[in-house]
């Protein structure tokens, strides 16, 4: 008679768990419908595109080899665009372009100091 009781009060215990998960559920949902209606932003998209970003990246890539493919030929155009830019450093450097302007005063004491310091040695 006690295992009829016990599973009596088993299943009653586990309806009533029931009703108050599906009670606290239904509340969440109420929460959550309420703070959705504050937000009324909705973006005006191209609805034409499934995924508009998919597309244009195969827009961008039709054409091209892929990159494991240009490697070789990037490192080329990098290693020339170096070279350039020595050659170019190094015809500047030739060419002296940097000559400053040192005012007189600055320039005889400059003069002075080096003739101190050969006089003293």
């Amino acid at each position: 008679m006690r295992s009829a009781s016990n599973s009596r009060i088993d299943s009653r215990l586990a309806h009533e768990a029931d009703k108050r998960r599906e009670k606290r559920e239904k509340l969440k949902r109420e929460q959550q419908e309420l703070e959705l209606q504050d937000c009324t932003f909705q973006p005006n998209i191209n609805r034409k595109t499934s995924n508009p970003t998919i597309v244009n990246l195969k827009k961008f890539d039709e054409g091209r080899t892929p990159l494991h493919e240009r490697v070789q030929e990037i490192q080329k155009q990098r290693q020339e665009r170096i070279q350039n830019l020595r050659a170019k450093s190094e015809l500047e450097e030739r060419q002296n372009y940097f000559k400053p302007q040192i005012n007189q005063r600055s320039d005889k004491l400059a003069q002075l100091k080096l003739m101190q310091e050969l006089s003293n040695a």
